[in-house]
């Protein structure tokens, strides 16, 4: 199989993962702002980025991003993300992701990593920081077509990719063009998925048994959505299991705290709360939860 066809494939299986956690199309953001920021700030906030994310979609899709190694120059960086999804680990797509800091702008690149190698195929990107609100920024990536076009003739083809970041959230848009003179779109239209930050966050838990409350204080649950059991103070379990992330639901990004039996998993209740609360928790008579966002 030839060096396009692999990465060409590799593309469409990326678009087709990323399409588990689509998401609505956001606003378009105001390229022709100019931030003041500089360079090396613009570099660190890039490299704030590292991290581990979980997709806001109905199907929880992991990326864990990481200082890339190497000597790369002082106004460069690279990182290199892992994607997958939470039910096949196994069967992660790597990519690096590149910043460089140059007299007329800031640049960078995208490539692929098969088996743990670095692709020599090179997607180059634009990057821009641009304001998003009183003190925030964000940053605005997007590769160029001339750089990201792939094969010869009929079968030419160009991966247009757009990244965006506010310091929590990576929303990430691709798509695949056929060349021509018609450029249409292959298969389907942009694809579109929405990553936030996990965070560790404090739950305040009990159980009652009899008529005495066991208490789990300050437990410490990733708001990745996978199912945790507190413990109280001897390290017992309080017998359920917590877990907490956030959803898009309604274009609205929200909390969802689901409590579960610990050995079945059945759900025993649920809440949401929107993405701004300070505290979110549930009740019945024999359980109580409590989290802070």
């Amino acid at each position: 199989m030839s060096s396009f066809s692999k990465w060409l494939g590799l593309m469409l299986t990326v678009s087709v993962l990323i399409g588990c956690a689509a998401t609505p199309s956001t606003s378009p953001v105001d390229t022709n702002v100019t931030p003041e920021r500089g360079p090396a700030e613009t570099l660190q906030f890039f490299e704030r980025m590292v991290g581990k994310y979980q997709s806001t979609g109905s199907v929880p899709v992991s990326l864990e991003v990481e200082a890339y190694g190497g000597n790369p120059p002082s106004q460069a960086r690279r990182l290199l993300w892992t994607q997958s999804e939470s039910h096949d680990p196994q069967n992660a797509r790597v990519f690096l992701i590149g910043m460089t800091t140059t007299p007329s702008g800031l640049s960078g690149e995208f490539a692929p990593a098969v088996g743990g190698v670095i692709s020599e195929i090179r997607c180059r990107l634009q990057w821009r920081a641009l304001p998003s609100g009183i003190g925030r920024v964000q940053l605005l990536g997007n590769t160029l077509d001339q750089s990201c076009r792939f094969g010869q003739g009929n079968q030419s083809r160009v991966l247009r990719k757009e990244i965006v970041f506010d310091g929590s959230t990576l929303r990430i848009a691709d798509q695949v063009i056929r060349e021509g003179a018609s450029r249409t779109a292959l298969d389907a239209p942009i694809q579109r998925s929405e990553f936030v930050k996990v965070l560790p966050v404090s739950v305040r838990a009990g159980v009652k048994e009899g008529a005495e409350w066991r208490v789990a204080h300050d437990a410490l649950i990733d708001t990745d959505g996978i199912r945790r059991a507190p413990t109280d103070a001897a390290g017992m379990s309080l017998g359920f299991g917590v877990s907490l992330r956030m959803e898009r639901v309604d274009d609205r990004l929200q909390w969802r705290l689901v409590i579960s039996d610990e050995q079945s998993g059945e759900v025993l209740g649920q809440t949401w709360a929107d993405a701004r609360a300070q505290h979110l928790g549930w009740a019945s008579e024999t359980i109580q939860v409590e989290a802070s966002l």
